[in-house]
């Protein structure tokens, strides 16, 4: 299967719902405002909670938001809402997306992708800035962070 990379702009549009939801308006896409674990308020207080790529897979296709039905992102989904403009931080649009975990391990995010090579690895979105490249691949017992997609 072929893929392409996720198409690097330098600015984003969103759009804040009102009810836990953000909309992506250059892709379309609606994203869970706060990271699993964290409360669903403005300020997404609290921490966010790691999860093994089952989990993670089980938690977005059971998650009951805004009347939608969601699942994981998948790896150019979740690069979609990647900041490459942040130098330093998290990169990831902080208004739009609060309290998002960044640095290393902390920014790590799973996406539903699965390694084509190594099957039991899944790949994972790392909003830290600290390298050059920013999709991985690891074993999918490993917990990561998780936030859900719906649409377009």
């Amino acid at each position: 299967r072929c893929v392409s990379p996720p198409t690097l702009t330098e600015t984003s549009s969103f759009t804040d719902n009102g009810n836990g939801t953000i909309k992506d308006n250059v892709t379309g896409l609606i994203w869970q405002k706060c990271s699993q674990g964290q409360t669903n308020d403005t300020a997404c207080s609290g921490g966010a909670a790691n999860a093994p790529w089952s989990n993670a897979l089980t938690y977005c296709n059971t998650l009951s938001l805004a009347s939608k039905t969601w699942r994981l992102p998948n790896i150019n989904e979740l690069g979609s809402i990647y900041d490459f403009t942040v130098a330093t931080g998290t990169a990831i649009n902080t208004l739009a997306f609060p309290n998002t975990p960044g640095g290393n391990p902390g920014g790590y995010y799973w996406s539903s992708s699965t390694d084509s090579v190594a099957t039991a690895n899944g790949w994972f979105l790392n909003y830290g800035v600290a390298f050059n490249s920013f999709a991985f691949s690891q074993s999918k017992a490993t917990s990561y962070n998780v936030r859900c997609v719906t649409g377009p």
